[in-house]
């Protein structure tokens, strides 16, 4: 996992972390399982190696004072990182869009999209461009 640790980037220990959390459970389990199956596996691997986390975090949209809905993020890291669960064999815009306005929401700097395919885990790392 240290190939995915870059000093010039915030957080790069962390998020390497992460990614190894989402290898090690795609590792264990195998693939074509459902989202939710590797949201459960992840959480049980952050608790093992000692990473903070909250899952399924609701964040209101709010307009003009009044509550005009909510979004579940998948987990927010140590108060630092939005992780974003996917699986299918590659990425769709509106998985990136998503995780911007998560970014946007909650004003966290970094977010990983993390997409469980049939031939691996694939991940973006995305910047808060705010």
């Amino acid at each position: 996992m240290e190939k995915y640790i870059n000093d010039k980037y915030i957080y790069s220990e962390l998020s390497s972390r992460i990614i190894g959390v989402a290898f090690e459970v795609q590792n264990g389990i195998g693939v074509s399982r459902p989202e939710k199956t590797y949201q459960k596996l992840m959480k049980i691997e952050f608790n093992l190696r000692g990473i903070k986390y909250q899952e399924q975090v609701p964040a209101l949209i709010m307009y003009k004072g009044i509550n005009a809905g909510k979004r579940i993020f998948d987990f927010i890291i140590e108060d630092k990182i939005v992780v974003e669960l996917k699986v299918g064999n590659r990425f769709a815009r509106v998985d990136f869009e998503q995780i911007y306005e998560y970014l946007k929401m909650s004003d966290l700097r970094v977010g990983l999209l993390i997409l469980f395919t049939s031939v691996g885990v694939k991940v973006k790392r995305l910047p808060n461009l705010k």
